[in-house]
């Protein structure tokens, strides 16, 4: 911050410890959410945990049932919160949504 003594080092330190909860346990994606697409494999599902773990809320959508249904669990074991959108984006009629699975977090259960 100019004007206030702090170097651009420390400034930076500052404010990645407030990024990642300054210490206090919080994940540093808690209370985001994110939409991702493609998520029933490859770099979908591997970006879809990634954000799990930083704490992050997901819509997964896919348009394989079972691998997305699969992911979700698999969040949800850890303790993550996900929407599974069973949907192929590249089709009209799939992007109208018609069913909608809530899964419960660990500590809903």
């Amino acid at each position: 911050m100019r004007g206030s003594g702090e170097t651009g080092q420390a400034a930076t330190a500052r404010q990645g410890a407030a990024v990642a909860g300054a210490g206090d346990g919080r994940k540093p994606l808690s209370g985001s959410v994110a939409l991702v697409t493609g998520a029933s494999s490859g770099i979908g599902a591997a970006t879809a945990l990634a954000l799990a773990r930083e704490g992050c809320s997901l819509v997964l959508v896919a348009r394989r049932t079972g691998r997305l249904e699969e992911l979700a669990e698999a969040i949800g074991v850890q303790g993550g919160a996900s929407l599974a959108l069973t949907a192929d984006l590249a089709a009209a009629d799939d992007v109208a949504v018609n069913e909608i699975t809530v899964r419960p977090t660990a500590q809903e259960r």
